[in-house]
């Protein structure tokens, strides 16, 4: 489990394993998603498309607010991401979700995901990992 932060310690999150704190014990950095591509791809030529469909999508699956979602971009520099021994272009999504999201919900969400990176960048399935996280992303 997570280290639980100063002002949150004592808090049932301190004594449940596998639980999160909520999003104020972290503060306000705490992104809803993180994403992570690869240099000289597509997908980094198309952030700006890819920012909005998550945004829709999270308002959708989570009630997110427009304009309020924090997706932090990671671009990973060419020569430095590799696939079965050659130059990537998978891209990576984590994002954080209600903690308890069911399965069927939580299975809906990803597929958006990858759907829009299908779409957007022309990638297969194969080119995008999707990951949702109970809770805060521990960052």
């Amino acid at each position: 489990m997570a280290a639980i932060p100063a002002n949150c310690k004592g808090s049932v999150f301190a004594e449940v394993p596998f639980s999160r704190p909520p999003p104020s014990c972290y503060g306000p950095a705490v992104p809803d998603y993180v994403c992570i591509v690869q240099a000289g791809q597509a997908a980094e030529s198309k952030i700006p498309e890819l920012a909005e469909g998550l945004e829709q999508i999270g308002a959708r699956a989570f009630g997110d607010e427009p304009g309020k979602v924090e997706i932090r971009w990671v671009s990973v520099p060419e020569g430095f991401g590799f696939s079965a021994g050659e130059p990537s272009s998978a891209s990576l999504v984590i994002r954080s979700v209600p903690v308890g999201l069911g399965n069927s919900e939580r299975k809906d969400f990803m597929k958006s995901i990858t759907s829009l990176w299908e779409r957007v960048t022309g990638c297969t399935a194969d080119d995008i990992v999707v990951t949702s996280y109970d809770g805060p992303l521990p960052l």
